[in-house]
C-alpha cells in the first residue's frame, strides 16, 4: 500500500467517481457509505478492479458516537491515509417555514458538524496531508430553497477556509464548489 484515501459518501453518483479517479491514480480506498450497501459493494469491485485495495466502512454520520469510532477503524486498515474527502450530505429541500429541529440537527450534523469532527481525527493521522470538502456552488448566494442545506454548507466553506489556516502548511484543506450535476433518483 502506497496511499490511500477515505471518501465519505463514495458508494454512488459523486463520490463513486471520486473513489474510481482515485483508484486509477493508484490509491487504495476507503469506502465510507450509509445505506447504500449494494452499491458500496460494488463501486468497491470496480475499485478494485484497477489493482489497488478497497474497503468499505458503514457509519450513519448522523450518529456521532459512530462517527468517532470511523476513522480510528480506518485507520486500522490504511494507517498510510493521506487524503480525506468529506463527501457524503444530506440534500433536502426544506423551506424556511418548513423547517424543524429534527431537519435543523441532521443536515448540520451530517453536513457540517461530522466533516469537522472527521478533518479533526484525520488530521491526527501520520501520513494526513490533504483534506477536501465537498461544498456547493450555491455557499456564494442567498437562496431560499433547500434553506438549511445551504446554511449548512455554508458554515463548511467557513470551516475549510479557517481550518486552512490552523493546519497549514502540514495539511491542505480545500473545498471544491461542484456545479450543476445530475439530480438524484426521485427529484
Amino acid at each position: 500500500m502506497d496511499k490511500a484515501a477515505l471518501i465519505t459518501g463514495g458508494a454512488k453518483r459523486v463520490g463513486k467517481r471520486i473513489c474510481l479517479y482515485l483508484a486509477e491514480k493508484g490509491y487504495d480506498i476507503a469506502l465510507h457509505f450509509n445505506r447504500s450497501g449494494n452499491e458500496a459493494e460494488e463501486t468497491a469491485e470496480a475499485v478494485r478492479s484497477h489493482g489497488v485495495e478497497c474497503e468499505i466502512f458503514q457509519c450513519d454520520l448522523s450518529d456521532m458516537n459512530r462517527v468517532g469510532r470511523l476513522v480510528p477503524r480506518v485507520l486500522e486498515r490504511f494507517p498510510n491515509i493521506s487524503l480525506l474527502i468529506n463527501n457524503a450530505s444530506v440534500f433536502e429541500d426544506t423551506r424556511f417555514h418548513e423547517i424543524t429541529e429534527e431537519t435543523f440537527d441532521r443536515d448540520f450534523t451530517v453536513n457540517f458538524k461530522t466533516p469537522v469532527f472527521i478533518s479533526k481525527a484525520f488530521s491526527r493521522a501520520t501520513k494526513a496531508e490533504h483534506i477536501i470538502n465537498m461544498l456547493d456552488m450555491r455557499v456564494g448566494k442567498v437562496e431560499t430553497e433547500h434553506f438549511i442545506y445551504n446554511l449548512s454548507k455554508k458554515a463548511l466553506r467557513d470551516f475549510t477556509q479557517s481550518a486552512a489556516k490552523a493546519l497549514g502548511p502540514g495539511i491542505r484543506v480545500n473545498g471544491i464548489c461542484p456545479g450543476p450535476i445530475m439530480r438524484p433518483p426521485g427529484q
